[in-house]
């Protein structure tokens, strides 16, 4: 199990270590979305916020979606939306909706 959690953790997977990750500021949000999850539904709801121009932060516990999300410009956390901390990360007290993608 504890080789599963390195990787898990960007150990050994080449990926940035979640604290490594967090690094990465971008401008402050205002009345924006936050978007917990980013899988099947929250590619859908992101194309929507997309096509509407509302900004939008994602918060997604998969290290390298968060990674390819920021490639492409677009804010997200990494890990679990639920964590101490996380949703003021996302600002939320500036935020306009909370939206849950998540099974």
């Amino acid at each position: 199990m504890a080789p599963r959690l390195k990787q898990r953790e960007g150990g050994s997977s080449g990926l940035p270590s979640p604290s490594a990750m967090e690094e990465q500021p971008w401008p402050p949000l205002r009345d924006h979305v936050i978007l917990v999850g980013f899988g099947r539904v929250g590619h859908l709801i992101a194309a929507a916020l997309t096509e509407k121009q509302q900004p939008f932060l994602v918060i997604e516990d998969q290290p390298e979606v968060v990674k390819a999300l920021r490639a492409d410009g677009i804010p997200a956390l990494y890990g679990n939306a639920a964590a101490p901390g996380m949703l003021e990360a996302a600002q939320a007290a500036d935020a306009r909706w909370l939206l849950i993608a998540i099974p």
